[in-house]
């Protein structure tokens, strides 16, 4: 079987990452695997299987509103010539120029889900584009049980829930009681280190022997700087910019905290819990967090939109580090339950069912 999984570009997000291990797996499975992108910049260059031919397909259109409708040409013309029996590809834009592609020929697909389908596209021709191809897909997998139910409930389309995988190797916490508390992510609206900052201005009050460290970069670094000057607490942040493979960074704090209002199923929250940390992190939707976190039992939820709950929930664990310790054991289990294998084999078996069923 000859597999095409098709992405915009690879840079250094949760997706694109979570896209190469996928056709890593299947190359190593024994399909035949190729990488078919939009565009080569940014290309941050993981670790791809030998195996697996890359291409940059896409071709500059002179008008640049018009570029994904090139892409739906240029993508189309490649799978034709490939003689592709499968495609799969993650997030809207790229999953509705796929569904386009597709038309008429004979190739099944496999979309991906990776966000919060009440906000993502938000508005306009996307959105409609997105109700009107997802359908026709002969497949589709969610990250998580909210976003099946948002699609179950407004197009009518089911499919399979697969979490992501973690795989950080054999690291450990270690924590050194540096006071330290640890969040990753890039500095957008979405990962919302707004409300982070004033909890951890909150916090601050009784524990001010802490520091919080950031890791990550984006277009808001300055405006978050700023922020926290304002709230009096730039000087207890370390601001790290952006880290390859972060988790390396905070094996030594004491804890973790996600403050998103949304996510897919987060990476760094899976990443800080099989490094056995004690982890704290927003209820945030499409319900990825919740699904991860039993609350009070691997890590802690804090209720969305509410950084004084937030703080309540970091000075939980700083007050009680017994309580965080075992939170912090249990949070490890993710390593079993979420792993690589375990992941990818039902990827695999998901894949023989679609390729199998008649539409």
């Amino acid at each position: 079987m000859k597999i095409a999984c098709v992405h915009a570009q690879i840079k250094i997000g949760g997706a694109d990452k979570r896209l190469i291990d996928l056709a890593n797996a299947l190359a190593r499975y024994g399909y035949e695997v190729v990488l078919y992108l939009m565009s080569n910049d940014n290309y941050h260059g993981y670790e791809i299987e030998s195996r697996i031919k890359v291409e940059c397909i896409a071709k500059k259109s002179p008008i640049p509103k018009t570029q994904w409708l090139s892409n739906v040409h240029s993508l189309r013309e490649q799978l034709k010539k490939d003689q592709i029996d499968l495609a799969i590809s993650f997030l809207y834009p790229i999953n509705i120029q796929l569904m386009l592609a597709k038309r008429g020929l004979n190739i099944k697909t496999i979309i991906s889900e990776r966000g919060d389908p009440n906000r993502q596209p938000e508005r306009g021709i996307w959105k409609k584009l997105r109700d009107m191809t997802y359908p026709c897909t002969d497949g589709i997998v969610y990250q998580t049980q909210g976003a099946r139910e948002y699609y179950v409930k407004h197009i009518k389309l089911d499919g399979k829930v697969i979490h992501n995988p973690v795989d950080i190797g054999e690291l450990k916490a270690e924590p050194f009681n540096n006071h330290i508390i640890s969040n990753i992510g890039l500095l957008e609206p979405h990962k919302n280190q707004h409300r982070l900052i004033y909890a951890f201005s909150v916090f601050l009050k009784k524990h001010p022997g802490y520091k919080l460290r950031i890791c990550g970069g984006g277009y808001l670094e300055y405006d978050l700087l700023s922020y926290a000057k304002s709230l009096g607490v730039n000087d207890s942040i370390i601001w790290m910019g952006k880290v390859p493979k972060a988790y390396t960074e905070i094996l030594h704090d004491d804890f973790f905290v996600l403050s998103s209002d949304f996510e897919g199923m987060p990476n760094v929250l899976m990443e800080a819990m099989a490094l056995g940390m004690p982890c704290v992190s927003t209820d945030c939707v499409p319900g990825g967090a919740r699904e991860l976190i039993q609350d009070g039992e691997n890590g802690l939820l804090s209720v969305l939109d509410d950084g004084t709950d937030l703080a309540d929930k970091m000075t939980a664990l700083a007050d009680d580090p017994v309580f965080a310790s075992k939170l912090g054991q249990k949070a490890a289990l993710i390593k079993e339950t979420h792993s690589s294998v375990y992941i990818y084999e039902q990827w695999r078996q998901y894949i023989e069912e679609v390729m199998n069923c008649e539409k």
